[in-house]
């Protein structure tokens, strides 16, 4: 596997139905589209992992790849009424490893993720709009690329 896009299409795709976030952006959000109601899911960055090398297949490269999925409530929304939502994206992301196309997917070697985090989000006053109150997972998903020579 050279591309890791069906990896990220299923991650996107369960936490959408399993989250119940139909309106899930599948990129970053410009500062005059965060409001409440909207999230979105983002994939920030790439980088070799240890290990690999050349192999019967080609060459194995280990890659991390970071992100996070942020929903965004109106500011003064009581964040025990978001607790429902975290709740559900946390299993979505603990889930992820145990979907079928995953478990069969030989390019998969995990999916790490760190504690929720709510913050009160200044981002839209840039478009000038009030601040939104944000809940952000931070994820890393782990894969191995396979680079084979082409003839």
């Amino acid at each position: 596997m050279i591309d890791p896009a069906p990896l990220f299409r299923l991650l996107y795709q369960h936490v959408r139905i399993q989250a119940n976030l139909p309106g899930l952006t599948p990129r970053p959000l410009a500062s005059k589209e965060l409001k409440g109601g909207t999230s979105e899911f983002v994939i920030t960055a790439g980088q070799d992992s240890p290990g690999g090398g050349w192999s019967s297949g080609g060459l194995l490269v280990p890659r991390a790849y970071q992100g996070y999925i942020a929903v965004h409530y109106p500011a003064d929304t009581d964040q025990s009424k978001t607790f429902k939502d975290e709740a559900a994206v946390f299993r979505a992301l603990t889930s992820f490893d145990r979907l079928p196309d995953v478990q069969s997917n030989n390019a998969f070697r995990g999916l790490g993720g760190a504690p929720s985090n709510w913050f009160l989000n200044p981002v839209p006053a840039e478009a000038g709009l009030p601040p939104v109150l944000t809940l952000a997972f931070d994820f890393t998903l782990e894969v191995d690329l396979t680079i084979t020579e082409t003839p």
